[in-house]
Parts: C-alpha cells; sequence; structure tokens
C-alpha cells in the first residue's frame, strides 16, 4: 500500500486555527463589552486563516485522488466519502448537540443576543447544520453560538460532492479547476454589481451572503497546485521553488495580512494564490527556505480540527469566568484560551477522532496523514 506524508503541513493547518481563534478572541471581547482591537489585519485575518484550511484541503484532496487514480483498480467513490465521513462527522456532530442541545441552558454559555435568537431559530438552524449546510444556515439566519464557526467544514464537504468525480471521470483537470474558478469569479462580480445596482434587494443580499462564503474556487486553486506538483512541470516548478521568490512571497503575504490589505473583488482568490504557492513549496520542494517540521508545531496541527471546532468555548470560559478577576489583559486572556482550547483539543483527538482516523485504513489505497505514522 502506498504512503504519502507531506512535511510542513501539519504547521500550516496550525497557524490557520491560529488566525481563526485571534479574529474569535477579539469578536467575543467585543460581544462580552471588554475592550478589542478592530484593526484590519483582525477583521480579516479568521477568514484568511479559514482560506488557508480551504486551499489546503483542495490541494490535499486533489493530490491523493490523483495517486489513488493511478492503483489498478482506480479511485473509489464510495471509500473516499467514507474516509471524509471517518474523518470529519464524529466531532462536527459532536460540536452539534453541544451547541444545540446543551450549551444554550448553561448560563456560562450564554452568548448575548445570539442565545435568544438561537432559540427562536433553533429547527431552520439545527435542520441546515444537521444536512450539512451550515454555511447556508449562517448565509439567511443568525449566528449559532459555539457552532458557526463549522460553516467552513460544510463548504468543503459541498466541494468534496463533486471534486472525486472531477478527478475520476475526466481528464484535463487542469481546465475543469480553472473553470470552476473562472464560474465562481463570475457570479461574485455578477452579485457585487447586483447589489450596488440595488442596495435594498433582499436576494441578492443573501445570494452575496451566501457566495461570499462558498469559497470553492480557493479549494480549486489549492487542487492546481495539487496538479503542478503530481505532474511534476519541471519548468514551472523550477520557476515556482527559486529561493528568490520563495523569499518575496513569504516576505510580501506576511506583509498584506500584518497590514491587513484589501484586493479590491478577488480578496480571497489573490491570498488563495500566495497560499497555494506556500503550500507547493512547503510540501514539494526539497530545498523549501523555510520549515514548519516539528514536534510541538506537528501536534497541534494534528489537533488543529480540534481547536477550530473547540475555541468558541474556550474563549467563553476565559472571558466569562477567569478575565474578569485579572483585568482582562491579553497577556492573560490569549495563552490562557489557547491552553484550554488544546486541553480540549487534545482530549477530543485521543479519546474520540483518532479511533475514527484508524479507521480509515480499511477503506484506504493511499495511506496518508496521520495513519502514515502508526
Amino acid at each position: 500500500m502506498n504512503k504519502i506524508y507531506f512535511k510542513n503541513l501539519n504547521g500550516l493547518r496550525f497557524l490557520a486555527a491560529f488566525c481563526v481563534v485571534i479574529h474569535h478572541i477579539e469578536l467575543l471581547k467585543k460581544l462580552y463589552g471588554f475592550d478589542y482591537y478592530n484593526s484590519s489585519s483582525i477583521v480579516n485575518i479568521g477568514k484568511l486563516g479559514v482560506i488557508l484550511f480551504f486551499v489546503l484541503s483542495g490541494f490535499l484532496i486533489t493530490y491523493l485522488l490523483l495517486m489513488e487514480k493511478q492503483q489498478p483498480s482506480g479511485i473509489s467513490i464510495k471509500n473516499f466519502y467514507i474516509r471524509r465521513i471517518l474523518r470529519i462527522w464524529p466531532l462536527y456532530y459532536f460540536i452539534l448537540v453541544l451547541s444545540f442541545l446543551f450549551l444554550p441552558v448553561i448560563p456560562l454559555f450564554s452568548m448575548p443576543k445570539y442565545t435568544a435568537l438561537l432559540h427562536e431559530n433553533f429547527f431552520g438552524n439545527f435542520i441546515l447544520f444537521i444536512a450539512f449546510l451550515p454555511n447556508v444556515a449562517l448565509a439567511f439566519l443568525p449566528a449559532v453560538p459555539f457552532a458557526s464557526q463549522a460553516w467552513s467544514v460544510g463548504v468543503e464537504e459541498q466541494f468534496y460532492l463533486f471534486v472525486p468525480f472531477i478527478i475520476k471521470k475526466t481528464k484535463n483537470h487542469f481546465a475543469i479547476l480553472i473553470g470552476i474558478i473562472a464560474s465562481y469569479i463570475a457570479i461574485k462580480l455578477a452579485l457585487i454589481f447586483g447589489m450596488r445596482a440595488f442596495p435594498d434587494s433582499y436576494f441578492l443580499l443573501k445570494s452575496w451572503a451566501f457566495w461570499d462564503s462558498f469559497n470553492i474556487d480557493c479549494m480549486a486553486i489549492g487542487g492546481i497546485a495539487a496538479l503542478i506538483l503530481f505532474h511534476k512541470k519541471g519548468k514551472l516548478l523550477s520557476l515556482l521553488f527559486n529561493n528568490c521568490l520563495q523569499a518575496f512571497v513569504y516576505l510580501l503575504t506576511l506583509i498584506l495580512i500584518i497590514t491587513g490589505f484589501y484586493f479590491p473583488y478577488l480578496e480571497f482568490e489573490c491570498y488563495a494564490g500566495l497560499f497555494a504557492f506556500i503550500i507547493l513549496n512547503l510540501a514539494g520542494n526539497p530545498k523549501a527556505i523555510v520549515s514548519l517540521e516539528f514536534m510541538p508545531l506537528n501536534y497541534l496541527g494534528k489537533i488543529s480540527y480540534g481547536l477550530y471546532m473547540y475555541h468558541g468555548i474556550a474563549i467563553a470560559i476565559v472571558l466569562k469566568t477567569l478575565a474578569p478577576s485579572v483585568s482582562a489583559s491579553n497577556w492573560f486572556i490569549y495563552p490562557a484560551t489557547f491552553g484550554i482550547a488544546i486541553i480540549m483539543s487534545t482530549v477530543s483527538y485521543q479519546f474520540m477522532e483518532r479511533k475514527f482516523i484508524g479507521m480509515k485504513l480499511k477503506y484506504s489505497k493511499i495511506i496518508s496523514g496521520d495513519n502514515v505514522k502508526k
């Protein structure tokens, strides 16, 4: 059985989760009445962390499907979905049970405004979340405390509905992924100009709320990076692996994120392109000038799904029980939040997620991720 393990990507996963947690700490500080930062970098960093997750997912899923296609029996669509279910669903539905049934009745986790709105919109939200449409719920209904971050998990699962068929049934994968990106952008621009022409249109506003978070084009950009690496496009890889270009892109990306720079119209697509370049080098360049491959960061990347899903609970615990007694200093709030989130994620990974990850082996022709080191 073939194995594939990309170095550095666990570290990137943690950095993506780190960005999301920072953004949500500041959002919840505002909601709970604490002083908070409202700079453009803080506003953007959470969504950019999610975009990094999307590009990573698009890259990994595409590459693994390409490897599986080379096997004598080809791609098993059924086994693909079983593997996705085993990795994603247990924690996803566990968070739903907590967020819909238990946390709303515990005073500690009462969230100003949103807990009351959850009761008012319970049935609609619950049905959409159960049906793996949390991004639709977030676009059309009030946010669900401690579960709304799952919108991005929904987008990924929706991308998975068609990507294995694309890789299995078609030959010109580049053209199809570029077509997905172009189609997404065309609809995005149409909605932008439509809202300018009809600013009071409820239909356009809600359509935009959904489409702006349905970032399958960013996942397709990650898929294109996987195609470039998999097919070993020599001259192109030689250019993309250039040390000077690497240094320039790393520095540029860091400056853009720190300054909160906004690309008009194509904000997420531009950042996704930069992230795809970084992923391509970290995963496939044996002479990459940056390495994220060391034990603490690697482990934090392994539990990053838990960090992403549990961190809202950790923030609430810190802000509502611990922070008031220590004057709400960020020197306390940030380490305490990450500490609690890491503990929760570690317990979740060791006693729930890991068991399901191990079960994936039965349905895998290519061993990847955590199962490589078993």
